[in-house]
């Protein structure tokens, strides 16, 4: 929502350089103190080069997205996948840019999203509000990612969202920023839920 141009524009990925830029635009988006920030974005990092290992991922070629869809067409069940995410609105298109991003960007990408969720269920929670109630207020402003039919938490429109939506859904919040920001608190006042909203926007064809 707004925050991937912050965190991929700050230099070669993986420098100490591009680390700081990233703690400290994760501190002006959430609010953190910068030691808190930093100390967020060491433990991202480094949770999501071990993933990357674990899984076989660190070099994936640049244009791994086309692959995907080229590899679609002879395997059953990554077809079967694909096939679901598109009926949430996924395209070739979002299959494609995500997939080819640089494999530590996209991770450490996932992880501040969840860490934005976080930052703003401890700021409802230190505002008095319930561990559940706080939830749900993190998750009335914040994309929610995962798997659309994980229903263990939400249901209906407020189901997590694909992770290939992402460039999307960033792309559209930044034209609402700084378009009518103020419309764009009524909408979401209006939803039950920003995922709510971004179905909607989706199925209007407005993303």
């Amino acid at each position: 929502m707004g925050f991937r141009k912050q965190l991929l524009g700050g230099g070669q990925t993986g420098t100490r350089e591009w680390e700081e830029q990233v703690a400290q635009d994760f501190a002006e988006v959430t609010g953190s103190p910068i030691e808190e920030a930093r100390a967020f974005v060491r433990v991202s990092v480094e949770a999501a080069k071990t993933d990357a290992r674990k899984e076989g991922t660190e070099n994936f070629p640049p244009n791994y997205g086309d692959l995907l869809l080229e590899k679609e067409r002879s395997n059953p069940r990554l077809k079967n996948e694909l096939a679901k995410i598109r009926q949430e609105g996924v395209t070739d298109e979002d299959i494609r840019r995500y997939w080819s991003m640089n494999d530590l960007e996209r991770r450490v990408l996932e992880k501040f999203y969840q860490g934005i969720l976080y930052a703003t269920w401890k700021m409802a929670r230190e505002a008095g509000l319930s561990s559940k109630q706080a939830a749900v207020f993190a998750r009335k402003y914040h994309p929610y990612y995962g798997n659309p039919d994980d229903t263990r938490v939400t249901t209906g429109d407020d189901r997590p969202l694909p992770i290939e939506l992402m460039m999307r859904e960033d792309a559209w919040f930044d034209k609402q920023r700084s378009g009518n920001p103020s419309q764009l608190k009524q909408r979401l006042e209006e939803h039950s839920s920003y995922n709510a909203l971004i179905r909607a926007e989706i199925r209007a064809g407005r993303i």
